[in-house]
């Protein structure tokens, strides 16, 4: 039986989060065969990356939401205010 990773990183800029978030799910699914790896794509913010997902066998979780496009990413308030309405938003989804 594989054990399951599931990943839930909603990153507003392309910063070495998002590098790092990557690398780590595509070796971790294409060097080991115990682990099961999946991405929650909570509000859109992967969709420019399920192609390269899909090549290197990472499962992904959408979320019915897409509205990553529309936040405000730039700004120290801005940016805590979009990961807020991300948090509230997905908060029931992830606990299911």
């Amino acid at each position: 039986m594989k054990k399951k990773v599931i990943y839930w990183s909603p990153c507003l800029n392309p910063v070495g989060t998002i590098k790092s978030t990557i690398n780590s799910a595509v070796s971790l699914s294409k060097y080991s065969e115990d682990y099961e790896v999946a991405i929650i794509n909570a509000c859109g913010e992967w969709d420019k990356y399920l192609d390269y997902f899909k090549e290197n066998h990472v499962k992904i979780i959408n979320f019915k939401y897409s509205f990553f496009k529309y936040l405000p990413k730039h700004g120290y308030v801005q940016s805590r205010f979009s990961y807020v309405i991300i948090f509230l938003l997905c908060f029931f989804h992830l606990l299911n």
